[in-house]
């Protein structure tokens, strides 16, 4: 095969510079998606990155004709990508640069992108084909097929998907399957409890967008946070001193370095497959094929850096299988071995932003291991003042990734997650207002990303993430009509969302849970009998699409069981006790298995457990969910809780454990920060507690 110094060479008019430069970030910042890497494509086998791309004849020094230089660059090149404009049409660098690189026996990997023009007209001051495209070395005339970047055709972030997909030879809609399967890591953790962190300051990404010395601004901030870091994170084991490798046995070892020995160039290639082929059994819940998977994919990665201290790309995909090890202990709820993990991949991904800091693809992956660290702490519930130090620091590592890289429609993407998350963190200290302000922010931040590029599925996930959050902030204040305007309109981009992706999980399961709290909106409006009835056939079909599954995700039975709960409260407004105490009991055995789950931790309180048993309570049928064993040590661990729903849960136990005045306090302190939530209104019209001064 043909080795190639440039994966494309950006043939422009100098007039169109500006989005040439968004091209060229936009395909050297590309990762390929994993599940797409070492496979064969039209142009042979799938590399993980597009760079280097050529794209300024400025390199070349001052030629006047296509000259000795410009000819090595587009012979060197795999493929031309022409930028078409009427400028572009104007320009006799153009043509000469096509006709050349089709002389070269390379027409076939020629590839057009619009980027103003009209793409229906051959001539006029508004065409936009170089005459060149028109007719290939043969001289037969054909039509050019290009993607379009312009607004109203395929918009930037679809046609860059486009053009990515020829370079990559691959089927548009196998690349965005496979971008799809790539999110899934950036929100494996959105379903954690809510955060405990104070309003923050934030970088005004504004200001530095602007600015003309945004790289350099950059690198100086990520100086800043480097230093900041090292009092953020907690580092009790050295990652480069590979600990982890005492925990495998002698015959482990001995094969994974055969392995490395004999393939070392490709040891790396199999550690990330063997991490792919992990992620679907972790997706599925199948958390011990995950594991194992991921702690081979490890060790490969741990041997090969052994070998080699100075790869880069084994100390990274190091840290990858430590972010899954850390994630799959997460979900087992072995917190401590959790921490370890997450810590680990923080501390790798540091010395990595450390050793290349204008590098906005390592900041970003800070972000990331910061959120992890402080979902950490959300479930461990004793640490708010840390949880906010770490995930301000997520916020504006993500925020110095546009700085560096303004403009990146990824991390633009992000930005709107970090939001979210900020949103989650103020809820988590009851702090409702300013939760809204941020939540407006982020809803608006993804929606004009969606207006912009409306063919971008990412967006529609984005957006109606973003809404079912705001959603939850309105009900939580107690107004159900704008609650279900979020939620009806989340459900419409999830059920679009579907329909590309008709077999994915987590879509169908996100989609039941938007109706099911759209139900628990009505139902407490005033139409609890007609909504408790809605509700039955919606959770009979949640329950047997999640029995086709060989083994059930704990995240999704924790959504299936805080519905039926829903359903309880409603059926127990209309006075249908029995059928609530029978619901009740179809949701106490996942309720029951989710506390098991928490009860290594702090947070050993788990909301669902609390409610599932107080409603036994209140309807007198302790058999339907008893409460757990130690309910009294449980009830008094711990300082009181700081966020809406652990107030609420604890003023539930306070109820169930006669303690009227403790009742009583917790009321006060959740009417004082506006919280309204449908539950605790119903709580409040059924006991003396609230309202007492």
């Amino acid at each position: 095969m043909t080795e190639y110094r440039y994966k494309a060479f950006i043939s422009y008019s100098h007039e169109d510079r500006a989005i040439a430069e968004w091209i060229h970030r936009g395909l050297e910042a590309y990762r390929v998606p994993r599940r797409l890497v070492g496979t064969d494509g039209e142009h042979g086998r799938i590399d993980s990155r597009l760079r280097p791309v050529f794209m300024d004849r400025q390199d070349l020094g001052a030629a006047h004709s296509l000259d000795h230089e410009l000819r090595q660059a587009l012979e060197a090149s795999e493929f031309l990508i022409v930028l078409c404009s009427p400028a572009a049409v104007r320009s006799r660098w153009i043509d000469e640069e096509i006709r050349l690189f089709a002389e070269l026996g390379r027409w076939h990997k020629v590839l057009a992108v619009v980027i103003d023009g009209d793409p229906e007209l051959r001539d006029g001051p508004t065409a936009c084909f170089p005459r060149a495209l028109y007719q290939d070395p043969e001289g037969r005339e054909h039509e050019p097929l290009a993607s379009d970047l312009r607004p109203g055709a395929d918009g930037r972030r679809l046609g860059l998907q486009k053009l990515i997909a020829g370079l990559l030879g691959v089927p548009l809609d196998v690349l965005r399957r496979r971008e799809h399967q790539r999110i899934v890591r950036r929100r494996v953790l959105l379903g954690a409890a809510a955060l405990a962190l104070a309003a923050v300051g934030l970088f005004s990404l504004f200001f530095w967008s602007e600015s003309s010395q945004r790289r350099d601004s950059g690198e100086t901030l990520v100086a800043m946070k480097l230093n900041e870091l090292r009092t953020v994170l907690d580092v009790k084991e050295d990652p480069e001193g590979l600990p982890r490798l005492v925990s495998y046995d002698a015959e482990e070892r001995r094969r994974a370095r055969q392995t490395v020995e004999q393939v070392q160039d490709a040891a790396l290639e199999a550690s990330r497959l063997m991490e792919e082929q992990g992620i679907p059994a972790w997706e599925s819940g199948d958390l011990g094929t995950a594991m194992a998977q991921f702690r081979r994919a490890w060790l490969l990665s741990a041997l090969t850096l052994q070998s080699d201290p100075d790869d880069q790309e084994a100390f990274f995909q190091l840290g990858q299988s430590e972010f899954w090890i850390g994630r799959v202990h997460y979900d087992r709820a072995e917190l401590d071995e959790a921490e370890r993990a997450f810590m680990a991949y923080a501390e790798i991904t540091r010395r990595l932003v450390q050793s290349e800091p204008d590098n906005p693809q390592w900041v970003l992956e800070m972000a990331y291991a910061l959120t992890n660290l402080g979902y950490l702490e959300i479930d461990r519930g004793n640490r708010p003042e840390r949880v906010l130090q770490i995930m301000q620091s997520a916020l504006e590592y993500n925020q110095i990734a546009l700085v560096l890289d303004p403009g990146n429609p990824i991390y633009e993407g992000e930005l709107g997650q970090s939001l979210a998350n900020l949103a989650s963190a103020q809820m988590g200290v009851c702090d409702i207002d300013g939760a809204l302000a941020t939540t407006e922010e982020s809803v608006s931040h993804e929606l004009a990303l969606f207006n912009d590029q409306r063919d971008n599925l990412d967006h529609h996930w984005n957006l109606a993430a973003a809404l079912g959050k705001r959603a939850a902030i309105h009900s939580s204040l107690g107004d159900a009509a704008r609650s279900a305007r979020d939620l009806s309109q989340s459900l419409d981009l999830l059920q679009s969302l579907r329909s590309t992706y008709p077999e994915d999980l987590e879509i169908q399961n996100l989609i039941l849970d938007r109706k099911a709290r759209l139900l628990r909106e009505q139902g407490f409006a005033g139409q609890a009998e007609v909504a408790a009835e809605a509700f039955q056939p919606e959770l009979e079909r949640w329950e047997t699409m999640l029995d086709e599954q060989e083994v059930v995700a704990p995240r999704f039975l924790r959504d299936l069981t805080m519905s039926r709960l829903s359903r309880v409260e409603l059926l127990v407004l209309t006075g249908q006790h029995d059928e609530a105490a029978a619901e009740l009991r179809r949701a106490h055995g996942s309720a029951a298995s989710s506390y098991r789950q928490a009860s290594g931790s702090a947070s050993a309180a788990n909301p669902l457990v609390v409610k599932s048993a107080f409603l036994a309570w209140h309807l007198g049928t302790p058999d339907a969910a008893p409460p757990p064993q130690h309910w009294e040590n449980m009830a008094e661990a711990g300082d009181r809780p700081r966020s809406c729903l652990g107030q609420l849960s604890a003023l539930r136990m306070a109820l169930m454990l006669d303690e009227k005045e403790s009742a009583e306090s917790l009321a006060r302190q959740l009417e004082s920060q506006k919280f309204a939530d449908p539950s605790y209104r119903w709580i409040c019209s059924n006991y003396s507690v609230c309202g007492v001064r």
